[in-house]
């Protein structure tokens, strides 16, 4: 039943639209469009008065005793990558430098 009055509805509104899109339905307005005037007076409200209690927040410091952990460095001999320059044409070879400590 639903289905049946949308169907309706909406033949409706296809059937106005084709008729002003065709000039079948003339729609003119006598006057101008104005907004309607309104007064509105208003007097000064009141804030209601509050009492409130609160509690009092107190902040401090106590000694604990807590496990802290250290960091610290070794000094330790690696091997790290180095990168040289090979040349084939002159036979001349160029070793990686290692950089001064």
């Amino acid at each position: 039943m639903k289905r049946f009055i949308l169907t309706i509805l909406v033949v409706a509104v296809l059937v106005m639209i084709v008729g002003v899109a065709t000039g079948f339905v003339d729609l003119n307005s006598s006057g101008e469009l104005r907004a309607p005037k309104v007064n509105v007076t208003a007097e000064g409200g009141e804030v209601p008065k509050l009492d409130v209690d609160t509690k009092e927040v107190v902040v401090g410091t106590t000694e604990k005793t807590v496990g802290v952990p250290k960091i610290g460095i070794e000094q330790s001999k690696i091997n790290v990558p180095t990168i040289g320059v090979k040349d084939d044409g002159d036979g001349n070879q160029q070793q990686p430098q290692q950089q001064p400590k």
